[in-house]
């Protein structure tokens, strides 16, 4: 399976966004790599795994923060596709924990196809939108120094 790779098609070019995607995406990149070695180790693969659940748990909030503060029109959609992946995996995990031979290529090929499709049918249209809202906030009078 190809791995994901990072270029300017998949930016928001918002840095710490982008800095968070790029984590997910090595951390599903790591587990891609672990699944295609001949000698997986099981173990390390389920902890990437539980890395790959808690680092997205944490961070879908703080990228949501962004759209609860900027009030982005369809915060409530994107948190409902956050909400569904971050059950989707939660079950995963559970079910890997039962037999790890349950981390099947069909889940790996499952986040990977999600991500990138969430990047850029879900974040590629906000990220326009919070950078005229960052610019804005920059251009505030309150942010202009006085002479």
């Amino acid at each position: 399976m190809e791995k994901i790779k990072w270029d300017k098609s998949i930016s928001v070019n918002i840095m710490d966004v982008d800095e968070n995607l790029k984590k997910i995406i090595d951390l599903i990149n790591k587990i891609i790599d672990l699944k295609q070695s001949k000698n997986c180790d099981e173990n390390e693969l389920m902890e990437t795994f539980a890395d790959l659940t808690e680092f997205v748990r944490n961070y879908f909030p703080h990228e949501e923060n962004y759209l609860i503060k900027y009030k982005y029109p369809e915060l409530k959609q994107h948190k409902k596709e956050h909400k569904k992946f971050v059950k989707k995996i939660n079950a995963f995990r559970r079910w890997f924990a039962e037999d790890p031979a349950n981390l099947s290529d069909d889940v790996v090929r499952y986040l990977r196809e999600w991500v990138l499709f969430h990047i850029q049918e879900f974040d590629m249209t906000f990220g326009p939108f919070i950078r005229v809202q960052l610019y804005l906030d920059e251009c505030s009078p309150k942010k202009v120094a006085r002479y």
